[in-house]
């Protein structure tokens, strides 16, 4: 065999006898034309990239409120853990593994990164909170001032309190629409 020749593969594994074992390969248009649809679980998989869908994100919200009341459920709507967990498993149900696992990876991928907003209950909330006490304790020390100390968390509660209550009601917002009207990739 030289290099650049091709090589007949089947695309499902065969048994000793040359038979086709496991299931069938599904049609990879009927694969790719739901992936946008999965894009609100994530807010990372879109043509027009996260920092635009993050701008959208409120215009999105009115939309979840309209499929819990009855309306059409728009495929680019934010789903909550219960509605990734659905298309996960309508995904394992039709034989695409691929589209699982990218929504695992992803899904993941998305929490590691909401974890860093600087939004105090989060990380990095409390890693913006030490940087500025790095940042007030290194101009008190230019200025030769005493430092002033560690942050009073206590001071920091309200606002920790309206970030809960913000993405509290999200979620619940969100869970009700994925058991009431949820999105679907491959159709009910």
């Amino acid at each position: 065999m030289h290099a650049g020749a091709e090589v007949d593969q089947p695309l499902r594994p065969v048994n000793e006898r040359g038979e086709h074992i496991g299931r069938e390969r599904v049609d990879r248009e009927h694969v790719r034309q739901p992936l946008r649809s999965t894009a609100a679980c994530t807010l990372l998989i879109s043509d027009r990239g996260v920092v635009n869908d993050r701008v959208e994100f409120p215009e999105r919200v009115p939309a979840v409120v309209t499929a819990i009341f009855g309306g059409e459920r728009d495929k680019n709507t934010p789903v909550s853990v219960v509605g990734a967990s659905r298309l996960g498993g309508e995904a394992v149900e039709n034989g695409v593994w691929v589209l699982f696992f990218f929504l695992l990876a992803s899904l993941n991928f998305f929490i590691g990164v909401f974890n860093l907003l600087p939004l105090l209950p989060l990380d990095g909330g409390h890693i913006a909170v030490a940087w500025f006490e790095k940042l007030r304790s290194w101009l008190y020390a230019r200025l030769r001032r005493p430092d002033p100390g560690r942050v009073d968390y206590l001071k920091l509660m309200p606002i920790t309190y309206a970030v809960i209550l913000v993405f509290g009601g999200f979620t619940l917002l969100t869970v009700a629409a994925d058991i009431v009207n949820p999105v679907t990739v491959f159709g009910k």
